[in-house]
């Protein structure tokens, strides 16, 4: 498995692991071919499915200021834009940077294992991108997830996005 996959499966497992905690069933396409890499279902009424695209980067010349500055195919940044019937957000995972010099990412600092505890390095962050801006950009652009507690993807966080859209999406106030 090459370096790629590993940041795959890795931020799968994470994020898996998130929806496990806020009581999210997760499922994958069989193919990735709208920008959607994992799916969280709530299983309580009423039943809101919230698509979710994936990326993970140990690169730390993408972080300023506290801020993460992601750069996105336009492909996906227009699939994650568009109306769908299920909302969707990008997650991206932020891994332990790779040591200078270093010609590979290190994957056994992504993880520490006791018999007590089990942690996952470092953090996922979450950021909407519905009814953002075309771009003229034919390549990439650059997306912007501030590093804070509002966009840490967390248990708590995923149960307030399902909130927002039955809520906002659905009409259904609770």
């Amino acid at each position: 498995m090459n370096t790629n996959d590993q940041k795959e499966a890795f931020s799968n497992a994470y994020v898996r692991a998130v929806a496990s905690v806020a009581g999210y069933d997760c499922c994958s396409p069989e193919f990735d071919r709208e920008s959607v890499d994992i799916i969280f279902r709530s299983q309580v009424s009423p039943y809101v499915s919230i698509e979710s695209q994936l990326k993970a980067t140990s690169s730390s010349n993408i972080i300023i200021d506290n801020v993460i500055h992601f750069p996105l195919k336009i492909k996906n940044y227009n699939e994650l834009r568009g109306k769908t019937a299920s909302p969707r957000i990008l997650i991206i995972l932020i891994l332990p940077n790779k040591p200078d010099n270093a010609a590979n990412d290190m994957p056994e600092n992504w993880i520490n294992q006791t018999p007590e505890q089990l942690i996952l390095r470092k953090c996922a962050y979450w950021i909407g991108l519905e009814n953002m801006p075309e771009t003229d950009n034919m390549t990439s652009i650059n997306i912007k997830i501030p590093m804070n507690e509002d966009h840490i993807f967390t248990p708590k966080v995923l149960e307030k996005l399902a909130e927002y859209f039955v809520t906002n999406r659905m009409g259904i106030q609770s």
